[in-house]
């Protein structure tokens, strides 16, 4: 890769030479200074030129032996690669520069390697060693008051957070960010910091903040020299926040000039995403057809396009929009194209990780024939510097390869929780669903054979046993269902406020049959002032349903249930109290996973799916909420639903 390097350096375009006789600069020096702004200015739009630029400053600034332009050539030279997606080059090159900064004491420069080594393993996905060494960074930046620097590692550093769902720890590093790039007199810095506090916001679903920033940006868009985020990139920010807030038809609008803005700069990536947000939006309002002419229009542009990851979001869509629409055939066609991309990114992501792990192996190599490169640098120096790296990257190469033996054994318990997941499936439709219509026809069949021999009791009873058939058999189809669509993504949020207190009496009656068949007492005792909250009336309900349903099948004949409703803090929550057979402690770590739920035999043999619970947590999330459990082996169990207060 030596080799290569050198080579590169010898072989940058032309034009190279007319940018500097087009501005008549003589001195080395300045050159060199003259290239590496250019190359910072153009890493983004023109990266080619940006690249050969940076690679004739590093060979300006070994010619006249300035160390310092040489550590700032490495590291430029090294984030214009990352840009492209060459990530050996880039690391190579941010070695070289760590090795030259370290050795000539340029804490700037050095700070500035750590910052992008950082950016290389947040794009790799190692975010523990992206925040260590943005951290590193950043501390550098700030022993020496540098606010350019330390504005760069706030960004860095902010969404690093973003990408492991820590939004909150990540808003001081923007706001941060902000301030020093106004202080700088940086705008376009200021502006991408701006745009990832609003991301922020997104995330910890504070809508009215993120949108008002979003919409600023847009409305200040042409008064600003915007390099790092397009037009583009703001209407499918704001079509994003409309999507999340369930306001469909805005969202569309937005995500729509997201899409002509894509169009027009020939964007496939974006064009994609976009269009499968639309794609989305008008399946959730069913405006099929509409959908339908937005899908057309982008099969056309999928053709040479291989990014596995885009095309996984836009087949995961269109196979959605064509099980809601109701085309069962060409929804099974790109579920199976969706199977093979899926499969393909899992074999991807293995083979990446390897690839990491090879590309520091082959960096230690790259470290001992660039000893040519440094030869008028301090040797002794160099030495305790190499040792030192070459124990660092055999303890991250360990590392790696641990945490690709344990991402390989997280997908193989995947895989099995997802096949438990199927047997139980089956074997629920196989025995739970095909016993109850056995029972049904036998039952049947004696009413129409012995009708005139049966005495009215016996025939009371017959029916009463169709009837308690009937409704069990009835809850598990309508679970069985609500599961069904929640795992395809088409079910729909319908918020609306409800009374708590009211739904829970209607819930009741809904399960009066099945108690009184028990001789069992519900008992409610709402110790809540307001009982108002915003959710969605059906899945709360089947929810309560259920847990009520699960109380009666473990309690005791002639027993009592209590459900209390009380409020904590801005919370509002419904308790479901049984005293009857109980949990066991190993049953309740596993009682919300589908896949291992054994739900066990009530009082009087009723038999359970655990179903219901699965879909109970599921719902109670989905509208913001939290359910737990407690209980205790032979004296019952208590339920938990808890959901966020409407203040009257």
């Amino acid at each position: 890769l030596y080799c290569i390097i050198l080579f590169s350096i010898k072989t940058f375009p032309a034009n190279v030479d007319s940018l500097l006789s087009s501005k008549n600069i003589t001195n080395p020096k300045d050159q060199s200074l003259f290239l590496l702004d250019y190359c910072f200015a153009n890493r983004s739009l023109n990266p080619e030129l940006a690249l050969a630029s940076g690679l004739r400053a590093f060979e300006i600034a070994k010619n006249i032996e300035d160390t310092h332009l040489q550590a700032r050539s490495s590291n430029l030279i090294s984030v214009v690669y990352r840009s492209k997606g060459n990530f050996e080059k880039a690391l190579a090159y941010n070695i070289q520069a760590i090795n030259i900064s370290k050795s000539t004491s340029d804490t700037i420069q050095l700070a500035f390697a750590e910052n992008n080594l950082g950016h290389i393993y947040r794009l790799k996905g190692f975010y523990d060693k992206a925040l260590e060494h943005t951290t590193t960074s950043y501390n550098l930046f700030k022993s020496v008051n540098h606010l350019e620097g330390m504005a760069f590692c706030g960004v860095n550093l902010g969404y690093i957070y973003i990408d492991v769902d820590r939004y909150e720890e990540s808003i001081p590093f923007f706001i941060e960010s902000i301030q020093l790039r106004k202080q700088i007199g940086d705008k376009e810095g200021e502006t991408v910091s701006t745009f990832g506090l609003a991301n922020s916001y997104l995330g910890l679903k504070e809508f009215d903040k993120s949108l008002e920033i979003y919409q600023e940006l847009l409305t200040n868009y042409d008064s600003i020299s915007f390099r790092a985020i397009s037009k583009g990139h703001l209407y499918a920010a704001i079509g994003k926040v409309y999507l999340r807030r369930n306001e469909f038809k805005n969202s569309i609008s937005y995500y729509s000039l997201a899409v002509r803005e894509t169009d027009s700069t020939g964007s496939k990536k974006d064009y994609l995403v976009y269009t499968a947000s639309i794609i989305g939006a008008y399946d959730q309002i069913e405006e099929y057809a509409n959908a339908e002419v937005f899908l057309k229009k982008a099969i056309k542009k999928i053709e040479g396009f291989s990014d596995w990851n885009i095309l996984s979001i836009f087949y995961n869509a269109v196979h959605n929009h064509y099980f809601l629409s109701g085309d069962l055939a060409s929804a099974y066609s790109y579920s199976q194209k969706l199977n093979a991309i899926n499969d393909s990114l899992t074999q991807k992501i293995k083979r990446e990780s390897i690839e990491s792990m090879a590309l520091i192996f082959d960096n230690i190599q790259i470290h001992q024939e660039n000893e040519q490169l440094l030869t008028d640098i301090n040797i002794e120096t160099n030495i305790r510097w190499y040792l030192i790296a070459i124990v660092l990257l055999l303890v991250l190469t360990i590392a790696l390869a641990i945490k690709a033996l344990a991402s390989e054994r997280k997908a193989k318990q995947r895989l099995d929780e997802l096949n438990n997941v199927k047997d139980k499936f089956f074997g629920i439709v196989a025995h739970d669903l095909r016993n109850p219509f056995h029972v049904l026809l036998n039952v049947s069949q004696i009413l129409l054979e012995e009708n005139e021999t049966i005495s009215s009791q016996e025939r009371y009873d017959l029916l009463m046993q169709v009837y308690s058939v009937s409704s069990s058999t009835n809850a598990l189809l309508e679970n069985l269902l609500q599961w069904s669509i929640s795992q395809t993504k088409g079910l729909k949020l319908n918020q609306t406020t409800i009374d708590l207190q009211r739904l829970v009496a209607d819930s009741i009656r809904f399960t009066t049959a099945q108690s009184q068949a028990k001789d069992i007492l519900l008992k409610v005792d709402n110790r809540a002032v307001s009982c108002k909250v915003f959710a969605d009336r059906d899945m709360i309900q089947l929810v309560i349903r259920n847990i009520i349903s699960n109380a009666i099948k473990f309690s005791r004949e002639k027993s009592v249930i209590d459900v209390f409703c009380f409020q904590d803090n801005n919370d509002i929550t419904i308790e479901i109290r049984d005293y009857g057979t109980g949990i066991s402690q190993e049953q309740l770590r596993d009682l919300f996973k589908f896949e291992k739920t054994n739900i066990g035999v009530g009082t009087k043999g009723e038999k359970g799916t655990g179903l219901g619970l699965t879909l109970a947590k599921d719902f109670i999330e989905m509208n913001n909420g939290r359910i737990r459990v407690d209980s205790e082996e032979g004296k019952g169990t208590s339920f938990f639903i808890t959901l966020p207060l409407i203040k009257d």
